[in-house]
């Protein structure tokens, strides 16, 4: 429903970066707290769960207004080039840090506890997103004019 709006303020305004910004910090944020994941907090977890998948499409839905600029830039060939390795190295690392977690939790002895392991991936993973989000956005995505 709101991405339509979204996307208007994406590709129209100088609030790209902004909006992502606040996307990735929203995500991050939410990432730390199901940390707290656990039987008395599922309900609660599903709601801010819900609103985590929504940033996490905003996050998407920025991160790609950028492509027709690299596009404009580089030129479609080696654009194309680029994202067919960008979206291969995204797959890559999912099956790496899946198979990291497994480790971890065998080698934790929490293998058997989904809530422990559920827990330590949170961790985990907010660690590298608050990294990687505030170098992408603080790096790599530029400012843009309207």
């Amino acid at each position: 429903f709101f991405m339509p709006f979204i996307g208007v303020i994406l590709d129209f305004t100088s609030y790209r970066r902004f909006i992502g910004i606040l996307f990735s910090v929203v995500f991050t944020c939410i990432q730390i707290i199901q940390i707290s994941v656990g039987p008395k907090t599922w309900f609660l977890m599903a709601i801010v769960q819900s609103i985590g998948g929504f940033c996490f499409a905003g996050i998407i839905m920025t991160s790609l207004a950028y492509l027709p600029e690299i596009c404009e830039a580089v030129g479609q060939e080696k654009h194309s080039k680029y994202t067919a390795r960008f979206t291969g190295k995204q797959f890559t690392v999912q099956a790496l840090f899946l198979m990291l977690i497994g480790g971890l939790s065998y080698a934790f002895n929490i293998s058997n506890d989904s809530t422990s392991t559920a827990r330590m991936a949170m961790g985990i993973n907010a660690f590298f997103i608050t990294i990687l989000f505030g170098v992408g956005w603080h790096k790599y995505m530029p400012s843009r004019p309207a």
